[in-house]
């Protein structure tokens, strides 16, 4: 009988242990799950670049709305597209600068990029300048962390640009420019929207 009673026991303490083994796997197994959850933020995403006046100059001399040979430079109006600007019959020695700022409307932490497209008949022939930085028919900038405001819309940065058809080139040219700022909440991959490679010749915005 006495014998009986201690197979009972050692059955019923194996039986315990073992019930603390499942538990306690159990309570490892959602655990790791619940560390492994990714934080969704709600909110918005909303990196906003704008163009400010453009001035056009004609052999270092600023004209009017049109320069000395009668070509013409414009900025088109601000989007969610970009800034669009465009440029016709331009001759060897004109050149238009304007202020583009990059405002920051988001609600939440974000990444954000400059990027910037070029194209048109002898467009290679234009000397290009973004914040100071020489580019050619593309570019974007590194992707740089912006903080959500604390109220209301904040500028990040202002940066100059300039295009010129230096005097050397040989013969008149028509350009097509974008620009625009993309961003992505902070914890989202960049991946989503790619990631192209950076000309070594341009700067980061500034963190």
């Amino acid at each position: 009988m006495k014998a009986e009673t201690k197979m009972i026991v050692a059955a019923a303490v194996v039986a315990a242990l073992c019930l603390t083994a499942v538990t306690s796997v159990t309570q490892s197994w959602f655990s790791d799950e619940e560390h492994a959850t990714v934080d969704v933020t709600t909110g918005k995403v909303d990196i906003r670049a704008e163009a400010g006046d453009i001035s056009l100059y004609s052999l270092g001399v600023e004209v009017s709305d049109r320069f000395t040979n009668g070509g013409t430079a414009a900025l088109g109006s601000s989007s969610t597209d970009g800034i669009t600007v465009t440029a016709s019959d331009m001759t060897p020695g004109d050149r238009f600068d304007f202020l583009m700022s990059v405002y920051n409307l988001s609600t939440v932490s974000t990444l954000y990029r400059m990027v910037c497209t070029v194209s048109g008949e002898n467009s290679s022939e234009f000397s290009i300048s973004v914040g100071g930085a020489a580019i050619t028919g593309y570019f974007s900038t590194e992707w740089a962390l912006q903080a959500a405001p604390d109220g209301g819309e904040r500028l990040i940065e202002a940066v100059a640009v300039s295009v010129e058809l230096p005097v050397e080139a040989t013969q008149s040219a028509t350009l097509s420019m974008t620009l625009r700022a993309e961003a992505v909440q902070s914890n989202a991959s960049t991946d989503m929207v790619g990631s192209p490679t950076r000309p070594s010749s341009v700067r980061s915005p500034p963190r």
